[in-house]
């Protein structure tokens, strides 16, 4: 999906920026995120990375779009795994887009570990999937997953997904769009966090 020059580009200028990564709390985990968006409710917010991204940006969403309808980029941040910082990023799933698009910005022979798709509830159905620089990995918002990286150091660009109508708010169309097992304890999830009737997100 990028140049792996572009790629690697764009982890030098992260690198080498001080004070790049944020350390607020995650909202998985809420540990340090090491994370900063780059792109928040479909607007750049980072111009020098947005400035090499962009056409990667364009070519995500017309995969996007191809694979899973029309939608519009809501969201992108870049993610670091060190070894004195962040080393994982739990199973998790992404209920606030529709799909999620991460591309590594380094080659996998630089860490042990990564990205992995954990179907189930039991951490042994894992899947792990290699990523070497400038590849790409996409699901939908109801696919857990998470990141473990045993050694070494791995960089990440992640974007989110939504359709146009809603990017910037908080509605979440797509909670009501499919009736898998793990769709519906999100529709559900949302719904009891919110004090509505589950029934009732189909409608936002």
């Amino acid at each position: 999906l990028v140049e792996a020059s572009l790629a690697a580009a764009t982890r030098r200028v992260v690198e080498h920026r001080a004070g790049f990564f944020d350390l607020g709390m995650d909202t998985v985990d809420s540990r340090p995120t090491y994370e900063k968006f780059i792109v928040d409710g479909g607007r750049y917010v980072d111009a020098e990375v947005c400035g090499l991204l962009g056409p990667a940006f364009g070519r995500a969403r017309r995969f996007v779009c191809e694979k899973f309808g029309k939608l519009a980029l809501s969201q992108a941040l870049i993610r670091r795994y060190e070894s004195d910082e962040r080393r994982e990023h739990p199973a998790h799933f992404d209920a606030h887009a529709q799909v999620t698009v991460v591309v590594a910005l380094n080659e996998s022979a630089e860490y042990e570990g990564g990205y992995y798709a954990q179907p189930e509830c039991r951490p042994r159905s894992r899947r792990w999937v290699r990523l070497e620089r400038g590849d790409a990995f996409a699901h939908e918002f109801d696919l857990r997953h998470g990141v473990r990286v045993k050694t070494g150091s791995r960089y990440s660009l992640v974007c989110w997904f939504a359709p146009a109508e809603v990017v910037g708010t908080e509605r979440a169309p797509w909670l009501a769009s499919k009736d898998t097992p793990d769709a519906l304890y999100l529709r559900a999830s949302a719904a009891a966090r919110d004090g509505r009737d589950s029934r009732a997100l189909s409608e936002l």
